[in-house]
């Protein structure tokens, strides 16, 4: 309820930070989540320690949208509009976040895209699904149909750095696993928190400082 209330008060206080275009070097792109925007992200954007430090940007996208090719349209648009030739790309996604990252690797000729990291993200659906309806249902069934496109196009990621982080307590990833459900990735559980609350946790800012850190030295 404390991360609820923590991400509210960030929409109904603040506005989206100011982004500028970023020609060369390394950038991170954050991508959020379902009812959320590019300022709930932006939190772990100032906590997070990268050697050497590199920018941030925050992708919003629309809510009316909720095919998972018409977002991966939305975040094609955001890296031609904010990102250069030269860039090289880390995509981090919360929740369906990861899901856009992964399926614009996987429909996109970008050699930009240097790292992916997936927090909380269903990659094998959720059964929370079962009991939703329309947009949610097609993008998070197990099984259904956004699962097995991901699935059918998983040997299109295996030449990206790729790192999934779940939550112990998610409450919306379920089962659980599923957050860590991409064999080639590493895999890494932050304890005691769950789907939101994991974004405002100690351990993820160092996990994320710590695997930025390692993929910009490279």
């Amino acid at each position: 309820w404390k991360c609820v209330t923590h991400q509210f008060n960030q929409f109904r206080t603040n506005t989206p930070r100011s982004q500028e275009y970023v020609a060369q070097g390394d950038v991170v792109v954050y991508l959020h989540g379902i009812l959320a925007e590019g300022i709930a992200l932006e939190h772990l954007g100032d906590a997070v320690d990268v050697e050497p430090s590199i920018p941030s940007l925050f992708m919003s996208y629309s809510r009316l949208n909720w095919t998972l090719d018409g977002l991966v349209d939305a975040l094609d648009s955001f890296l031609e509009d904010h990102t250069g030739d030269g860039t090289r790309i880390y995509l981090v996604g919360h929740s369906l976040g990861g899901l856009i990252a992964r399926r614009y690797i996987q429909t996109r000729e970008d050699d930009r895209i240097s790292g992916i990291i997936c927090m909380a993200t269903p990659h094998q659906g959720t059964a929370l699904s079962y009991f939703s309806l329309g947009w949610l249902r097609t993008l998070f069934l197990p099984g259904g149909k956004t699962v097995q496109e991901l699935a059918a196009g998983e040997f299109l990621e295996h030449g990206v750095p790729m790192v999934c982080i779940a939550a112990e307590f998610d409450q919306v990833v379920f089962p659980r696993e599923s957050a860590v459900g991409l064999a080639w990735a590493d895999h890494y559980w932050i304890e005691g928190v769950g789907h939101n609350e994991m974004l405002y946790s100690p351990s993820l800012i160092r996990c994320l400082s710590t695997v930025l850190t390692r993929w910009t030295r490279s």
